[in-house]
Order: C-alpha cells, then structure tokens, then sequence
C-alpha cells in the first residue's frame, strides 16, 4: 500500500443519534484499510456533535486526522436560499405556505426532508463543499458501510494509477 497525496476519507450523518454509526464504520475502516495510509477522515453533518464524539473517535483511530464539518448554512437559511420557483414548489410538496414550522425531521410528499437533504448535499454541495478544496481524491464511505475483514488492495491506488474521475 503506497499513501497518496491529498486524499480524504468522506462520510455524512444527520447529526449525534448517527454518531455511533461513525464510530463503528471509521473504527473498523481504520483496522482494515487506514491504519496502513492515515488519510484524513472529513465527517459532514447537519447538526453539531459534540466534541466529547469526536475525541472518542480519535481515540479509536489514532494518528489520523479527523475534522467534522457543518455541512449547510441552517435549515431554514438553505430553504430560504432556494430560487423563486423552486421555494414555491417547495411549500406546495409540503402543504404549507411558510416553512417556518418545518424541520429536518418533517416530511413532505411522504419523505422526510434529512433523508431529502442528504442525498441532495452528497449529489451536488459534496463536490464544492470548502472543507474539501484542499483534496484532490474523495473516497466516500456510507456511514453504515461497516468492513469485516482486512482489505488485500488498495482501491485509492486502482482509481488514481487509472486516472479515475468516479468510481463505485
């Protein structure tokens, strides 16, 4: 295994219930994968999680460089943001007239809107998120993504020594 520069382990949580979810996956990715490379571990999250967390985390894989990161400006700031259009069709799927009242965890057209906000955040804000600007190499790990066994190859190497630009 041969470490490579600017390379960033990446996952995201809704906030501190996921916090053990993190634990075990980044735990065991550590033992099978990272301990051999120590990339760093960028953690994206909608709400704050406490710094007791993370320094448990760090604990459990040392030496590693772990930074947890807001991954939106609020709630209601990014419904707020949303053009003209997009915010009216926004309130009509959630049968409201003011998103005042709502919050992650409400749902709208039968889906909760986290579940909405993270899928929408690792589709397109993930690739221009600042507290990646520093990396050239992403390797997302689903935060329930749990490995069992120690890993015989390295996939950072297959996808940069064959110039990958995504892969699954």
């Amino acid at each position: 295994f041969v470490r490579f520069d600017n390379v960033a382990i990446v996952t995201k949580i809704h906030g501190p219930h996921q916090w053990h979810l993190v634990e075990q996956s980044m735990c065991l990715l550590h033992h099978a994968y990272n301990h051999k490379l120590l990339y760093d571990i960028v953690i994206f999250t909608s709400e704050i999680v406490p710094e007791e967390n993370i320094e448990s985390l760090q604990k459990l894989v040392p030496s590693t460089n772990i930074s947890v990161v807001i991954d939106h400006g609020g709630f209601q700031e990014e419904i707020a943001a949303l053009p003209p259009l997009k915010y009216q069709a926004f309130l009509e799927r959630c049968n409201v007239t003011s998103p005042t009242n709502l919050t992650w965890w409400s749902s709208c057209d039968s889906n909760r809107l986290a579940y909405n906000w993270q899928a929408e955040f690792r589709s397109l804000h993930v690739w221009h998120h600042p507290a990646l600007a520093n990396y050239k190499t992403m390797f997302w790990m689903d935060s329930d993504c749990f490995c069992t066994k120690p890993w015989d190859s390295d996939p950072v190497a297959f996808f940069i020594e064959n110039n990958g630009v995504i892969m699954f």
